[in-house]
């Protein structure tokens, strides 16, 4: 069943990878909880080892035809997939995608994301995970090619100012 959902993925890479990644924690990878009983496991550690190279195999498809990039959920297939890989593999793809200050911006955006707040009013609130975007790009070279681009003042979309603006927001020592 995971065998067929990973290799006829289409339209979407990040569900067959998310159940992988879920399986992955069923057995205890990736943290100190207890992995579950035989029972409970959907896979033996020797099919969750083939799923998982299987997975690299379908992000290497989205990356050579071009979808990898612009894929909205990219910060956890890259984590993921610097997991299940190696973070040279990884860095190559970034490195190859951030080279212009566009692709850059753009790279950066995707680590934005909203959250739903529920009041009188429904709004969304954003959100920047430098955490993560960490993982992947050098802190303090992130943050001076931040304030470069934006004492440029490029043109970009509100999106992308948001998420340029909260990254440099997030570093700041917070004032107690």
């Amino acid at each position: 069943l995971y065998k067929n959902s990973i290799e006829y993925a289409q339209k979407s890479l990040y569900t067959p990878l998310y159940q992988i990644w879920q399986e992955d924690y069923k057995h205890g990878k990736y943290t100190t909880d207890k992995p579950d009983s035989e029972e409970k496991l959907h896979t033996s550690l020797k099919q969750l080892e083939k799923l998982e190279k299987l997975c690299v195999t379908k992000i290497y498809e989205w990356k050579n035809n071009g979808d990898l990039i612009n894929h909205p959920k990219l910060s956890f297939i890259l984590y993921v997939w610097k997991c299940w890989e190696n973070e040279e593999a990884v860095q190559k793809f970034i490195q190859e995608n951030i080279r212009t200050d566009i692709q850059f911006i753009n790279f950066i955006e995707k680590f934005l994301s909203y959250s739903t707040i529920y009041s009188d009013t429904v709004s969304k609130s954003p959100k920047m995970d430098n955490k993560t975007l960490d993982e992947f790009l050098d802190k303090s070279q992130t943050e001076i090619r931040i304030r470069k681009i934006l004492d440029e003042k490029i043109e970009l979309t509100p999106s992308q100012k948001i998420a340029l603006e909260k990254y440099i927001e997030n570093i700041k020592p917070k004032q107690r």
